[in-house]
């Protein structure tokens, strides 16, 4: 029987599900390296966050806002090189604007060590 790894809490935050739809998913997560990174929505004020977890030792960093003030509904992110060739998590976010969905925008944010 195959063994399941016991599950890794990331945040304490709850995380918003559903916002629009039950297709839309309310956090994201990639691995570069040695590196996860996970973004996800706040349930209660609907800002972006932004964890990263190093090496898989099951420490996650504190979670770190990235987007607020607005009124998020999914995140989609993956890794990508910028111009100058370093690994960067690049990520489009529905961020609504308190006022209706549709507003997009990218980010990116680097990963690689330093």
């Amino acid at each position: 029987m195959l063994k399941h790894p016991k599950a890794i809490v990331v945040t304490g935050h709850s995380v918003v599900t559903n916002a629009v739809d039950y297709d839309q998913a309310g956090a994201d997560v990639v691995v570069y390296q040695d590196r996860m990174v996970v973004t996800f929505i706040d349930n209660q004020n609907r800002d972006i966050y932004l964890v990263t977890m190093d090496g898989f030792d099951h420490t996650p960093s504190d979670a770190v806002k990235i987007v607020d003030r607005i009124d998020g509904s999914w995140v989609r992110g993956n890794v990508l090189r910028s111009h100058q060739g370093n690994a960067v998590y690049g990520m489009i976010c529905d961020t609504g604007r308190k006022g209706g969905s549709g507003y997009n925008q990218f980010l990116t944010f680097p990963i690689e060590h330093e």
